[in-house]
């Protein structure tokens, strides 16, 4: 996914013109010239622009993003954008464009005013279905005493030591291994009514299930049914198909601030880290910039109400440049948001969210057994 040879056809922005792609599937698709000017409300694309100045190439590169647009289309048009830029080596920013907010650079490339079609119209996601958009399906391990990182949406992630929460929108679901501690079902038992209350409006489904007591509309959620017979099985077959990712999510996550600068093409993204740890000061985040919070299969860009259209431009690419100083797996999370927006996965990442500003943290107990000192 990652070698942009492999993406883009052979000789791209070596010859004048604009070529179009759709991001389908996790991919490019090259878009037919018929099509130019025409964009689906629930689709992101690359347009790339090779015009002549002075006898040299030069490129324009614009990300279009439909209002529409699923989280997977929007971070592939973000990576495949930067690694377009990377391939003809051009140096000039990529300019983000939203459905009905284009800029004249980008309209003046058609010779009629843009389309938009429908979003019935639009490819499909492979991440989100058009009934998900909000709430993609999301399956979350809670371990020792509170901790707990995104897993693969998958009945082979199971096991009896941990609790797993799953959310599928206005259906939230907990599971308790039968050697799960108190505390870890308890932190889950807080976890889904927060989300609950504070995202669903206090309409969602909660159920609580014990291991091997669950309904059978449970596992339609899943490719298979864990049993006791398969159990085992599949506990041995899950650690060694996935413990090299599993170890990286058990890791502290990372808070960087985005540099408000010109181009990040010669940027290490290590000398930005704000801090390393499992919980963070809610007061690390400044309102005049933006920030990429690193759980290792899970991201978070996070945009300040102050922060300047150059740096909310640069968010993404930021983000691009940290994927490979980890090992990641094909189902890595993604999720953006504006200041006072955030999820609660996002917010329960900070000690003191939602406290009062004097409260006094000297002896606030955080899971996992961390006291603020």
């Amino acid at each position: 996914m990652w070698d942009a040879a492999d993406v883009f056809p052979v000789g791209i922005g070596e010859t004048e013109g604009i070529d179009i792609f759709r991001i389908e599937e996790l991919s490019v698709a090259m878009i037919d010239p018929d099509e130019y000017g025409s964009f689906s409300t629930g689709d992101c694309y690359i347009i790339l622009n090779t015009y002549r100045e002075e006898k040299e190439l030069k490129h324009k590169i614009f990300q279009w993003i439909g209002k529409q647009a699923e989280n997977d289309k929007l971070f592939c048009s973000a990576i495949y954008s930067v690694m377009l830029k990377g391939l003809i080596n051009e140096t000039e920013n990529i300019f983000r464009e939203v459905e009905g907010e284009e800029s004249d650079d980008l309209k003046d490339l058609f010779s009629t005013d843009i389309k938009y079609l429908d979003y019935n119209e639009s490819a499909e996601s492979r991440l989100s279905s058009p009934y998900e958009i909000q709430y993609p399906l999301r399956m979350y391990k809670i371990f020792d005493n509170g901790k707990f990182h995104l897993v693969e949406t998958s009945h082979l992630m199971f096991n009896t030591n941990n609790v797993f929460i799953i959310d599928n929108g206005f259906e939230l679901y907990q599971w308790n291994g039968k050697k799960s501690s108190i505390k870890n079902r308890v932190f889950g038992n807080i976890l889904l009514k927060r989300i609950n209350s504070n995202e669903r409006n206090k309409k969602a489904e909660v159920k609580e299930f014990e291991e091997f007591e669950e309904d059978d509309s449970f596992w339609e959620l899943f490719e298979e049914e864990r049993t006791e017979e398969n159990g085992k099985c599949v506990f041995l077959y899950s650690n060694e198909k996935y413990g090299k990712f599993f170890e990286v999510a058990k890791q502290p996550s990372k808070l960087y601030k985005v540099p408000d600068i010109e181009s990040l093409d010669d940027i290490d993204c290590e000398n930005y880290l704000v801090a390393e740890k499992f919980f963070f000061d809610k007061n690390l985040l400044n309102s005049e910039n933006c920030y990429v919070m690193d759980c290792g299969v899970e991201l978070f860009l996070w945009t300040g109400k102050k922060a300047s259209e150059n740096c909310r431009d640069l968010v993404q690419e930021f983000t691009v440049k940290l994927i490979p100083n980890k090992l990641r797996p094909n189902w890595v999370g993604l999720h953006r948001f504006n200041e006072k927006s955030e999820n609660e996965i996002f917010s329960i990442r900070f000690f003191n969210w939602g406290m009062p500003e004097n409260t006094d943290l000297s002896k606030l107990i955080l899971p996992g057994s961390y006291i603020i000192n």
